[in-house]
């Protein structure tokens, strides 16, 4: 039974991510990188830091701070808007490439079309 519960976390994972990643690809257009990862975040830790004392677990230790803040800024810092930015550059790439094809394509079936008169 446990394994049933672990395919269907890895499912519902996987769908919030690609959701994430599609809403991500429509908002590019429209912010910056930058803006987008501290509103994702941001908004995440607001809803989440509350819970974190009613858990009642210990905080890590202070000779652990430094790793755990050096941790949280490559994962939740420079790893968001490194995702954010990539994505804005492919899309922009995919965008032009799709443009290119159906030019193409639109000239092909224009010629085609004059050739069957």
């Amino acid at each position: 039974m446990t394994e049933i519960w672990g395919v269907l976390a890895a499912v519902l994972s996987s769908g919030i991510g690609g959701t994430a990643v599609g809403a991500t690809r429509y908002v590019m257009g429209m912010t910056d990188a930058v803006t987008l990862a501290a509103l994702r975040f941001g908004v995440g830790a607001l809803f989440l830091v509350p819970l974190v004392p009613l858990r009642g677990e210990a905080w890590p230790q202070r000779r652990d701070w430094p790793a755990v803040v050096g941790l949280g800024l490559l994962f939740f810092g420079l790893f968001p808007i490194l995702f954010n930015a990539a994505l804005a550059f492919t899309v922009r790439h995919a965008a032009r490439s799709r443009w290119r094809r159906c030019r193409c394509s639109r000239s092909w079936s224009a010629r085609r079309s004059a050739l069957r008169r």
